[in-house]
């Protein structure tokens, strides 16, 4: 696995590539690390050099997945990833396309720190 990045530099390279426009989530690990809460998600990267993505989501506030099997698992058309009041957030599933959370946003994380891996 090649080391990508973390926090604010990830931010940047995530949302001015775009890798996971068009990824697949294949897994969602949740785990409690001396007593922080991780969540690990694992990509398939669809038409890039990039082929497979690990993000590591590390002091997570919140973070909730919903899945029903009359739909594709986790198929990513387009995520709003953005910095607000002093956290990292995250929508797989977002409501709208704009720089703010939202209730309506689905498949989201609110978490401290973040890093990446890809092979």
């Amino acid at each position: 696995m090649v080391y990508l990045g973390k926090d604010d530099e990830l931010l940047d390279i995530l949302v001015n590539q775009a890798y996971l426009s068009n990824a697949v989530i294949y897994s969602i690990n949740v785990c409690l690390v001396d007593d922080v809460l991780c969540v690990e998600v694992n990509f398939k990267i669809q038409g890039s050099k990039v082929k497979e993505m690990k993000i590591v989501f590390q002091v997570v506030k919140e973070y909730g997945f919903n899945y029903n099997s009359m739909s594709f698992f986790y198929n990513i058309e387009m995520f709003k990833l953005l910095k607000c009041d002093g956290f990292y957030y995250i929508s797989f599933d977002p409501y709208e396309d704009d720089l703010e959370r939202s209730t309506l946003d689905n498949d989201i994380i609110l978490f401290e720190h973040f890093e990446a891996y890809s092979t």
